[in-house]
């Protein structure tokens, strides 16, 4: 018999950008990370207990920094997964729309004054 494969797929895109709704329509069988749910350290904390107890996992955040992206892909290696990044580029406007748009958020709720704010740091 052989074994499940381990794979964690990192999804790196703006906030608006439509990650979390890609994990649930298309990732809805994968064990989710997310900063916004879990807080700053604690989906590291999360994702560190995933590795040694599931076999998909997808890291729903921004990840907009290499070093971000490569600590999570050194951990999943050395725990034998397989890694994926999927980025997800849309426009700023269309984020903006997006947020403002949304019916709930744990962090960037759609009538925050930092929006612009959030978005441009992302985009620069």
């Amino acid at each position: 018999m052989t074994q499940p494969k381990k794979e964690v797929i990192l999804l790196v895109g703006p906030m608006g950008a439509g990650k979390s709704t890609y994990c649930r329509m298309k990732l809805s069988d994968y064990f989710r990370i997310s900063q916004d749910d879990q807080g700053k350290s604690g989906h590291l904390i999360e994702f560190k207990a995933a590795l040694q107890h599931n076999t998909k996992i997808v890291v729903d955040r921004i990840n907009h920094l290499r070093k971000q992206r490569g600590e999570y892909i050194k951990l999943a290696k050395e725990a034998g997964f397989s890694t994926k990044i999927v980025v997800m580029n849309h426009p700023y406007d269309l984020c903006v729309d997006r947020i403002k748009n949304r019916q709930s958020h744990p962090t960037l709720p759609s009538d925050s004054p930092k929006i612009a704010e959030a978005l441009t740091m992302y985009f620069n």
